[in-house]
């Protein structure tokens, strides 16, 4: 009875991580009506001060590969552009997460970038489940917005 009993229990956490680590990876392609709102009006990226001057300077964004999401590749992750009151909620958003907590300044910077590609743009995935924040990730290694710039600063 107890053996049956740790099976379950072990059965139910994989299950759980399971669900939470499908969650997390941004597996589902943009549905076309989505993808044509974000090449009119654009995506933001949050990220730190250092790599704001050097993303300004190379003109571009550089994937990721993190030890999380490394069966996925290098990915840019971005968010929905609509206006500076959305963009304002994501940023508190982001700073609630673990990684917001232990370092805000890594999300001290937001760009606006447009002009994406067609190419860029069939790129992009997201995620749903128990995070609901819905990123637009680029599986690339590199994209080359026509237009970048600083929208927010904060300072921390």
């Amino acid at each position: 009875m107890q053996e049956n009993i740790v099976i379950f229990l072990i059965i139910v956490g994989f299950s759980v991580c399971a669900i939470f680590a499908i969650s997390h990876a941004p597996i589902y392609p943009l549905k076309k009506a989505y993808r044509n709102k974000i090449q009119e009006n654009g995506v933001i990226h949050f990220t730190s001060p250092e790599s704001a001057s050097l993303i300004l300077k190379a003109h571009s964004l550089r994937g990721a590969i993190s030890d999380f999401e490394k069966l996925l590749g290098p990915l840019i992750w971005t968010y929905e552009y609509n206006n500076k009151q959305e963009m304002e909620l994501k940023h508190d958003y982001l700073l609630k997460k673990k990684r917001g907590k232990d370092d805000p300044k890594n999300f001290s910077v937001c760009l606006k970038i447009t002009g994406l590609s067609d190419k860029a743009i069939s790129q992009t995935y997201t995620r749903y489940g128990v995070f609901n924040d819905k990123p637009i990730v680029f599986k690339s290694d590199y994209i080359y917005p026509q237009n970048i710039e600083i929208i927010k600063e904060w300072k921390y």
